[in-house]
């Protein structure tokens, strides 16, 4: 594998052709900056999807539960579960826990149900809330009666619930453990109860979690959701994840579910979590990855945080761009990929990185440990800050990583294979994408739906943007090619069409047509257009209609 320049110039026409895609005239554009998200959810008539559930009775419990055999009838095997424990908002007749708020239909729109056919379970509290024990007791009665009538896979059974529901999900994940194969509470609780329960938290170390709340909940302290994070890291658990929302971002901060269900991440990563793979608590997921075949050779491998990595496998050799962050660097990567992707288990091995982040390269270790490693890749612009953090961290130097630098132009040579190394400083300096056939691999250039500007404001990423376009249109415009990015939680393939809307978000931005809002989940800014999002850290605003 070596690298060589292009041995053609590249024509000023593709440029030219950037002004075409985007025009010259000003953007109509209006859009509430307060409804920020990463990828938006079409949120869908919840009255019309409530009618697809079916009204039951077991233990004691009223529900209503969503079949999705009822609707495809040729779905095979045992499906998930998800358990909905509404808020006091779904207080009331059997029925108000479904037409509340999306909690319960968010899970079975069209679009949703396409990508995870799912049962959902959705009881009325029969108590006058979800932790009562008789409540308790009644509540897994009835879930455990389910479950035994349908093709369910209890590997599979997940909760979920906000408010009074986040408590009920803290509380019967602890009074379960190993029951439910992932968690996610918000705007809750864990009962105080439990903090003088020997052992009650470490019995749980090993479940997925992803809780969330509003830094300004006036109806229930966000420390308590810190409180009870904090308890599990204690116990030794690093499989936890917490976004507290910023201050200030909501106009009603305790309904941080409103945001939650606008994001495809938590969603997503959920229907990655099974008992199996953690030998019912046995393992720690947060050491493990999954894969996914592409074409070409290529395989999708994800880790826990669902951070991304692509193999190219050609036999005797492999090339691995990017390599996620499982176990923020414990977990082994290179075993993982031996066993499960490679098809020759002594294949050496080339990694190409996209940029220098933490969740891109810290499963580099694991792979140099194999001594399969012939040489790292990465654009001179990163070199030093990446090779700082892995003496930092690992001891590494640039010579232990066998580093080679690469820019704009370069081909990047594996076997009979090739890449196209295009550079689109932003994200940060020395972030680069690579062509390969009718794939784009994006790294953070351009997000997966959301892009995070770290190190350069609008109006200094906007030259690399429109550099990558007019490289797009350079080659083939017949070619359609799709952008295989850094992060996969949205399971959204990304067309030139999402690379064209970043590009108009960009210079809307820039002229003042796309309005800049406070961004929910991090102290900052954000603005988007369709299905493309930024969000600014202050460090990095410049323009007066970025401030």
């Amino acid at each position: 594998m070596e690298l060589s320049r292009r041995d053609f110039m590249r024509s000023t026409a593709a440029f030219t052709a950037v002004a075409s895609v985007l025009g010259t005239s000003g953007i109509a554009f209006a859009q509430d900056a307060d409804q920020n998200c990463l990828v938006k959810v079409d949120s869908p008539d919840r009255n019309a999807l409530a009618k697809r559930f079916k009204v039951g009775s077991a233990a004691g419990v009223e529900y209503y539960a969503y079949n999705p055999r009822r609707y495809a009838p040729a779905l095979k095997g045992k499906l998930p579960l998800i358990v909905f424990l509404h808020g006091e908002d779904g207080v009331g007749p059997n029925g108000t826990q479904l037409t509340a708020n999306d909690g319960a239909t968010f899970y079975i729109s069209d679009e949703m149900i396409q990508k995870n056919p799912t049962y959902l379970f959705a009881p009325q509290c029969p108590g006058k809330n979800w932790t009562d024990p008789d409540t308790v007791t009644a509540l897994k009665s009835a879930i455990d009666s389910y479950v035994a009538a349908h093709r369910i896979d209890p590997d599979r059974i997940y909760i979920e619930g906000m408010s009074m529901g986040g408590t009920g999900v803290w509380n019967m994940i602890l009074a379960y453990p190993y029951y439910f194969a992932a968690a996610i509470p918000m705007c809750g609780m864990v009962p105080a109860q439990w903090y003088n329960v020997p052992g009650a938290f470490e019995a749980i170390k090993n479940t997925p979690v992803w809780a969330y709340h509003c830094k300004d909940d006036p109806e229930m302290p966000e420390a308590e959701t810190a409180k009870a994070v904090q308890a599990l890291k204690d116990a030794g658990c690093s499989c936890v994840k917490y976004e507290g929302f910023t201050a200030g971002s909501m106009p009603e901060p305790h309904k941080v579910w409103e945001r939650v269900y606008s994001i495809g991440t938590p969603y997503n990563w959920m229907f990655t979590q099974s008992l199996t793979r953690t030998q019912h608590g046995k393992l720690n997921p947060n050491m493990m990855f999954s894969h996914y075949p592409v074409k070409y050779n290529i395989t999708r491998v994800m880790d826990f945080g669902m951070d991304t990595l692509w193999v190219l496998d050609l036999g005797k050799e492999a090339l691995v761009i990017d390599t996620a962050m499982g176990g923020s660097g414990a977990a082994d990567l290179y075993a993982y990929l031996r066993e499960n992707v490679l098809t020759n288990p002594d294949a050496e091995l080339d990694i190409l990185l996209t940029h220098k982040h933490g969740d891109h390269i810290l499963g580099i270790p694991s792979l140099l440990k194999s001594g399969k490693v012939r040489r790292t890749y990465i654009h001179p612009d990163d070199r030093e800050e990446f090779v700082s953090t892995m003496k930092s961290y690992f001891g590494l130097t640039a010579e232990d990583m066998k580093l080679e630098n690469i820019v704009d132009g370069d081909t990047v040579r594996i076997g009979s294979e090739e890449l196209e190394v295009v550079a689109v400083p932003g994200h940060t300096k020395g972030s680069a994408v690579f062509f390969y056939k009718d794939y784009i691999f994006t790294g953070d250039a351009v997000g997966s739906g959301d892009l995070f500007m770290l190190e350069a404001a609008t109006d200094t990423y906007l030259p690399g943007l429109e550099h990558f376009m007019a490289e797009v249109l350079l080659r083939n415009e017949d070619v359609d090619y799709e952008l295989l990015t850094g992060h996969w939680e949205n399971l959204n393939p990304f067309s030139v069409e999402y690379l064209r809307h970043m590009l108009i978000l960009v210079k809307g931005v820039i002229r003042g047509d796309i309005p800049i809002g406070y961004y929910t989940r991090k102290p900052g800014r954000w603005a988007g257009y369709l299905d493309a999002n930024i969000f600014y850290p202050y460090a990095v605003l410049s323009y007066e209609n970025e401030k």
